[in-house]
This record gives C-alpha cells, structure tokens and sequence, in this order.
C-alpha cells in the first residue's frame, strides 16, 4: 500500500493517519507507525530489541492529538537496567495537515545489544492505537556499528575498563544505605551498596573514596519525581540477579523480567498494558 493510498483510506475514516516525515539517512529498524485513526496515550511501552550494538541516528513519535499537534518536549531510551539515554529535545514538524505532530530527535549514539524502551515527555498526547498494540507511534532508524571506548556524553554513563570481579569476601565490607538523586534518569534511587575496592555489572555507581566504589546490593528502588515507585531491581554483588519490575505511572505493573548473573533469563520480558491487562505481545530479547 502506497502513501497515499493509506492518507486516502485515513481520510474516509474521518481521521488524519500519521505518516513518517522525511527521507532520513539510514533505514527504518523498527516502526510502530501504520495508517489507522489514532487516540492520545498509549497503553502498551514501545520496546525496541537490538540484537548487536546499534548507532541510533534518529527517533521519532508521533502526536497527532486531535489535529491539535504538541509544541514540543523530549524523547530518550531507557535500558533494560533502568538507565536513561538522552533526554533529547525534540525539533517538532507538521504532517497530516497539521503543527507540531512529529517529534524528532537525531542523537546519532551508539547503544549495546539489549531492550530499550522509548520514553516520551508527553504521555497525554503521544498517539497510539489498535494497529501499534497500544504502543505509541514511533520510528527509530539505526545502523550496526561497534561500541566506542567513549559511548557518548549523552548518556551521562560512568565508563569502566578492565575491572576485576568481585571480591570473595565482599560481604566483609560495610553494607551502606543511601537514597541517591536524579540516578540512571530517576529522580530518587533507594538502595544499599558495598562500598569495596570492586567493581562489577551496571550496579557501579562511581568513587565512594579513594580507591573504593559503590557495588548495589539487595533491592534497588526507583522513584518518579512526584514520588512514585517506576522500578524494583534485585541486586546480588553488583550484578542484577532476580526479579525486576516496571510500573505505570498509576502504579500498576508495566513489565517483569528475570535476571541471573546480569542476563536477562530467556530473553524474555513480560509486558501489562496501563489497565492492568496482560499485553498480548511479550518483548523479548537477549540484554548486555
């Protein structure tokens, strides 16, 4: 089905359909964008899966919000392991025959193998419908490519070379409370940590003192700003080891998924739409 065909049948249903703005310089990887009528917020996280490391050279979501558009806001990538990469301001486009629909970002990054959800500033008009599964209307184009030994000033992420496994007798060292602002793009993390001469997984948080660093252990909790729980992690020396959870922003579960050794289980998460309702697609893939 050509363009527009799709704006011809968009149009006899009495909806404007969204269509992906612009010829971009590398192919589109994943799209949750089709031509049916759309409504404002989605149900369902719009996960995408990178099998190998990929360069995301642009992202872009859909608002057609009643013809109404959205002035503008940001998008980022949340990875499996709770860090967000971005905020990225947007650059807002019309379509459709109307402002502001089309949200851009062209952060040009290279990110690992793994999940990563798409997060938008603007929930309340992202459009969605029954053709994306409830997922909002996005398109991410990419391209394979290779780690750099700098993954980007982007992602605001702590680089660590060579490190060593952790100590046997990590449990020697003193276990320390602490809730920590604005961590992995949360607002508040309330967690416990060894504070040791190792590092190990995506539980490093930096220098603790000389020579020693913070290694997650137990359960990590993270917070909205307005206070709400937006993730549980089960942390063992450092490394992700059981359970993790998402939740909506109305507190009900989001997505589930099983880690061992700081390897998702199966590759599989389980996903709930935002009424409470198992999804009826399941992301899977296998993380960093």
């Amino acid at each position: 089905m050509n363009i527009m065909t799709v704006l011809r049948a968009a149009a006899a249903m009495g909806v404007m359909a969204a269509v992906p703005a612009g010829a971009q310089d590398a192919k589109v990887f994943f799209s949750t964008f089709n031509g049916g009528g759309v409504a404002n917020r989605p149900t369902v996280p719009a996960v995408v899966t990178f099998s190998q490391p990929m360069r995301v050279k642009s992202i872009m979501t859909y608002h057609w919000n009643g013809g109404r558009g959205s002035p503008g806001g940001t998008l980022s990538l949340r990875g499996a392991n709770g860090r967000v990469f971005g905020p990225w301001t947007v650059a807002a486009s019309g379509g459709s025959g109307a402002q502001n629909v089309n949200w851009t970002v062209r952060p040009d990054i290279v990110l690992p193998a793994g999940n990563y959800t798409v997060l938008d500033s603007d929930q309340a008009t992202w459009s969605q419908n029954e053709g994306s599964s409830g997922r909002g209307f996005v398109e991410i184009r990419a391209v394979p490519d290779s780690l750099p030994s700098d993954i980007g000033v982007e992602q605001q992420v702590p680089t660590v070379t060579a490190a060593p496994a952790p100590a046997p007798a990590l449990g020697n060292h003193k276990l320390v409370h602490e809730v920590i602002p604005n961590l992995w793009g949360h607002a508040k993390a309330d967690l416990t940590w060894y504070a040791g001469a190792y590092s190990a997984g995506d539980a490093w948080l930096g220098a603790a003192g000389a020579g020693q660093y913070k290694i997650v252990h137990g359960t990590a909790k993270f917070y909205s700003a307005g206070g709400a729980l937006e993730m549980t992690v089960e942390y063992r020396d450092g490394l992700r080891e059981g359970e993790s959870r998402s939740y909506w922003d109305n507190s009900k579960l989001q997505s589930t998924g099983t880690y061992h050794l700081d390897k998702i289980v199966d590759g599989t998460w389980k996903v709930w739409n935002r009424d409470g309702q198992p999804s009826t697609s399941q992301e899977t893939g296998v993380l960093p």
